[in-house]
């Protein structure tokens, strides 16, 4: 689940961290334009699961996204 962390009237670290209370196992991504140092342990901290900044690498985002979300036919994964 990729989660903007100021898009909402709550911020992405606060939504996982009431995810969080009925939710262990659900993979959480923050993506954000912030990047300063601390702002990925900030993430972790919160209870998601991994951070992508912007802007956007599309193999850094792939990479993230194969980790938590990989598919389940490997022999016919695509390259983009």
């Amino acid at each position: 689940m990729p989660i903007g962390l100021s898009k909402w009237k709550i911020s992405g670290r606060q939504a996982a961290s009431e995810i969080r209370k009925f939710n262990l196992a659900i993979p959480i991504i923050a993506i954000t334009a912030y990047a300063a140092a601390g702002d990925r342990q900030n993430s972790m901290d919160a209870g998601m699961n991994d951070y992508v900044s912007k802007p956007i690498k599309q193999q850094a985002l792939l990479a993230v996204l194969d980790k938590w979300f990989p598919l389940e036919y490997p022999d016919v994964k695509q390259e983009i």
